[in-house]
């Protein structure tokens, strides 16, 4: 069942649930399901973090499990800019994500899930029984930002790690000559001078 349209910059229990749209466990109970574009500004931790963020494209899938709790289904996409590790150039990093949570009405019954049989998904714990799906997408988001962007190993940008034939035939003859080298070396200079 696809939920009634809402205006395009609202997220199924946002911080206004209590008053203005339905509840979680109504949301879950009629299967509700929401897709939404939402714009790369709206994440302020993850603009920190990043070039820039375009807009997420993301569904939201609620529904009970077989103990009658909550659960929001989420799965969505983003492109980053992110710098690259090599030569600091932002890059295009496309992102998808996809993950599971049970919405539990506070601490005290999140702690009761948890020790449950079988175990439930991770828990989100309403706040004054709102469900911020803003802060739960962006969380998300941070956790998937990869510390490396550029795997390609010949990526055009990338600083050179060998510097020619004749540095490394200098650097291989001096140290063939062993460890003291540079020692004897000194010893002689200070004979000739003396």
């Amino acid at each position: 069942m696809m939920a009634p349209a809402m205006a395009s910059d609202s997220v199924p229990c946002s911080t206004s649930c209590p008053t203005k749209g339905p509840r979680c466990t109504d949301l879950a109970r009629a299967g509700a399901q929401f897709e939404r574009q939402l714009a790369g500004d709206r994440f302020v931790r993850l603009q920190e973090l990043t070039e820039a963020v375009d807009e997420l494209q993301v569904t939201f899938r609620f529904e009970l499990d077989q103990q009658n709790r909550p659960e929001v289904h989420v799965r969505g996409s983003v492109q980053l800019e992110l710098p690259c590790q090599w030569c600091l150039m932002a890059q295009a990093y496309p992102l998808d994500m996809e993950f599971s949570s049970t919405i539990a009405p506070s601490e005290a019954v999140a702690s009761e899930w948890y020790s449950s049989d079988p175990p439930v998904n991770p828990v989100v714990v309403l706040e004054d029984d709102v469900f911020d799906a803003l802060t739960l997408l962006e969380d998300e988001l941070i956790l998937l930002v990869p510390a490396q962007v550029c795997e390609d190993a010949t990526c055009v940008r990338r600083p050179a790690t060998e510097y020619g034939d004749a540095d490394t035939a200098a650097a291989q003859a001096k140290a063939a000559e062993g460890p003291f080298a540079g020692l004897a070396d000194l010893i002689r200079s200070q004979d000739d001078t003396s």
